[in-house]
């Protein structure tokens, strides 16, 4: 009975020696992911030196770093940093870095489009045949 207990408590030493090195190889590196943040606003100043874009909030301005991974559009197509103006309504989303900064990380200029709806007569009118008399 005694060599009994001696067995087990040697197999649950060696399950627990032999799962502690697994359990840190396993555990991927300590990255810390930000959270994507949408914006919408005017632009109110643009510094190309520095790539950076402020956007006039409800509250305060907000300064935007435009990086290498950033996608502008202007009306859907691909754009760049130069054709950027102030007193353009603009849209995206950013990530706070780790010293506070918000980098954008897409950046759409010009209006919202809205989406485009079928009209409920638009709808009724193709969907029943008409009839001659």
């Amino acid at each position: 009975m005694q060599a009994k207990i001696y067995l087990i408590a040697a197999a649950l030493i060696l399950i627990t020696a032999a799962g502690a090195p697994l359990t840190g190889q396993t555990s991927a590196p300590n990255r810390q992911r930000g959270r994507l943040v949408p914006f919408h606003g005017m632009i109110s100043a643009v510094d190309r030196n520095a790539k950076t874009v402020t956007i006039s909030g409800k509250k305060q301005p907000r300064v935007f770093k435009i990086t290498d991974r950033t996608v502008i559009t202007r009306s859907g197509a691909p754009a760049t940093i130069e054709d950027i103006t102030e007193n353009q309504e603009a849209s995206g989303s950013y990530v706070k870095t780790a010293d506070g900064q918000l980098e954008a990380r897409t950046l759409r200029i010009g209006a919202l489009r809205s989406r485009a709806t079928p009209s409920p007569t638009a709808a009724a009118k193709g969907s029943q045949p008409e009839t001659e008399r």
